[in-house]
């Protein structure tokens, strides 16, 4: 869960609604406050995918954003003892020539 200032007043927003509903819904037998704790069980359910599916992605895009720099990192490694035997090929060239 992102610890951002909407985020967290979105949170709490939720919060009190759900408050609200679950004491009017004790205090009634409303079809319709039934209807709305219903609906906004429904939308905190939604709510909480979508976080969750928000978070996986940023996990999968930040793994692979590391294994690409490791890779980088590695290639650099590896041009330059490409570059050392090249320059060592062409000595031992020059040498037996």
């Amino acid at each position: 869960m992102a610890r951002d200032l909407i985020s967290l007043q979105a949170h709490a927003d939720l919060q009190l609604v759900c408050d609200l509903v679950i004491k009017w819904s004790n205090a009634s037998s409303n079809p319709e406050i039934e209807a709305l704790r219903d609906a906004m069980g429904r939308i905190i359910s939604w709510t909480t995918h979508l976080e969750q599916q928000h978070h996986t992605f940023d996990t999968i895009i930040n793994r692979t954003l590391d294994e690409k720099h490791a890779a980088q990192k590695e290639l650099k490694s590896l041009s330059k003892v490409k570059e050392e035997l090249s320059v060592a090929n062409a000595q031992l060239a020059k040498f037996y020539s």
